[in-house]
């Protein structure tokens, strides 16, 4: 019997089974999503509980490559989370007990062991045999479980736009949010996809026509939007054991062994402890001083501050004025150098400031310094191109002509007479190596010199000219 064309249209033949096409919205993006029939039983559901990260208990993809033990998953899902639990596509095997066994920080990739997967058959997906090309006009898919459904999804006609930089892909807002989680590294090399990622699509496998594995969903943002999608080349992947391999007289509880030594999202630094079960360590940061605006000094940019804690600060400290943007969020509105003090106040210059939010009295004052790293302010100095975010980031001032390649140079405010005045040029050097998608903030690396304290400015800088050898 000759189907009607509407049923026609609804029903595609595929090599893995009959596909019904759905279509998902997210944000103004609308992509075809193939509810599979028969799915693949290499691809999971991970379900991560009591993790330290918002959401608590959340979904994400996961998958198994042949020849190799435990699912590939992205880390940021999984880290530091209680229990992780992988269901197999159609619900046919469930691990539990789950552990992180192997990592790869600088690109966000997590292997999960338990003991159940120490001694299973090594199935798997196919890992691509070469790098892949990346080619435009090659289609691709992406199997996982987006948005947390029960069922497995595959969503087609996947397209590469290009193998570029992580932070030329991101708009200013996503950079800083991820150098603060550093994970995956902002300066590695990620597929670009077409089509953006929703949340839970994190660790599901990016599959060629043949079905191998080329990459890895990444994301882990949610700044509200989906605009971006990227995915880890596979042949980028360098893991690091993490927890040793169990033998039948030994239980993984016993080598659950992960402690976090860096207190971030991600804590992207490990240390293997057999004795020690997972936990961070608390942020090291400066303690908070009891500080506030007391009114405008007598010259341009300067401002009397005064409070208890005014004793224990030093003239040449940096200290940070901090106002309420949003009803119970504080955030740097400005960066103040103290150049004077007496018995009952200080008195302080802006070196930096916010373009709409001015500094008032009563503001709250406070010395950390890591108030910056996700800051918005302008250089109150005309020569100086921008400040420093925090190791490997430079917010860029509005009106900058920097680009790609170009050098900067941290300059060393000057006091002469209770006034800064000036500022010298010092030896530490840094190189832009690439630029968000609005422009205004800058990844670096160093050149030469040492990174100084958040909240540093920096200025253009034209590196040296090499000099010619004479030739005979």
């Amino acid at each position: 019997m000759r189907k009607p064309k509407a049923a026609t249209n609804m029903v595609r033949s595929v090599t893995v089974g009959l596909v019904v096409i759905g279509l998902f919205v997210v944000g103004n993006h609308v992509w075809a999503q193939s509810n599979v029939i028969a799915p693949s039983p290499h691809v999971f559901r991970i379900k991560a509980s009591g993790c330290p990260v918002a959401p608590e208990d959340h979904i994400q993809s996961g998958f198994r490559v042949q020849d190799q033990v435990g699912i590939v998953t992205a880390l940021h899902g999984v880290l530091g989370c209680d229990t992780l639990v992988a269901e197999a596509g159609g619900g046919e095997k469930i691990y539990d007990e789950l552990i992180i066994g192997q990592v790869d920080i600088r690109h966000d990739i997590a292997i999960l062991w338990s003991d159940a997967l120490a001694v299973d058959r090594l199935d798997g997906l196919a890992p691509i045999a070469k790098p892949a090309s990346g080619e435009q006009d090659e289609r691709y898919q992406i199997i996982g479980y987006p948005l947390g459904l029960a069922t497995q999804q595959v969503t087609d006609d996947v397209q590469i736009a290009e193998r570029a930089p992580l932070g030329n892909l991101l708009d200013d807002a996503a950079l800083v949010a991820i150098a603060d989680r550093d994970s995956p590294g902002i300066d590695i090399d990620v597929f670009a996809l077409q089509t953006p990622l929703v949340p839970s699509h994190s660790g599901a496998p990016l599959v060629n026509r043949a079905g191998e594995v080329v990459g890895v969903g990444n994301s882990g943002l949610d700044l509200d939007r989906a605009e971006v999608g990227w995915a880890i080349p596979w042949d980028a992947i360098q893991l690091q054991t993490i927890a040793r391999v169990v033998s039948s007289q030994v239980s993984w509880s016993d080598f659950r062994a992960v402690t976090l030594l860096r207190n971030s999202p991600s804590a992207a630094i490990f240390h293997y402890d057999r004795e020690t079960e997972a936990t961070p360590e608390p942020p090291a940061v400066a303690a908070a001083v009891d500080l506030q605006i007391l009114d405008e000094g007598l010259g341009a940019n300067t401002y009397f501050v005064v409070g208890d804690d005014h004793a224990a600060v030093a003239v040449g400290d940096e200290l940070i004025v901090l106002a309420e943007a949003i009803p119970g969020t504080e955030v740097a509105i400005a960066l103040l150098r103290v150049t004077g003090k007496s018995p009952t106040a200080l008195t302080a210059q802006a070196v930096l400031g916010h373009p709409q939010l001015a500094i008032r009295a009563r503001m709250r004052v406070d010395n950390n310094l890591d108030y910056l790293s996700g800051s918005q302010l302008v250089p109150v100095y005309s020569y100086a191109a921008g400040y420093l975010l925090r190791e490997g980031l430079v917010r860029l001032r509005p009106d900058h002509t920097s680009s790609t390649g170009d050098w900067l140079q941290v300059l060393q405010l000057e006091r002469i007479d209770g006034e800064v005045i000036d500022a010298l040029p010092t030896d530490t050097v840094m190189e832009i190596t690439g630029l968000g998608r609005e422009g205004q903030v800058a990844v670096v690396k160093l050149i030469s010199g040492s990174w100084p304290s958040n909240g540093a400015i920096v200025s253009q800088f034209v590196p040296p000219t090499p000099t010619p050898t004479a030739t005979a």
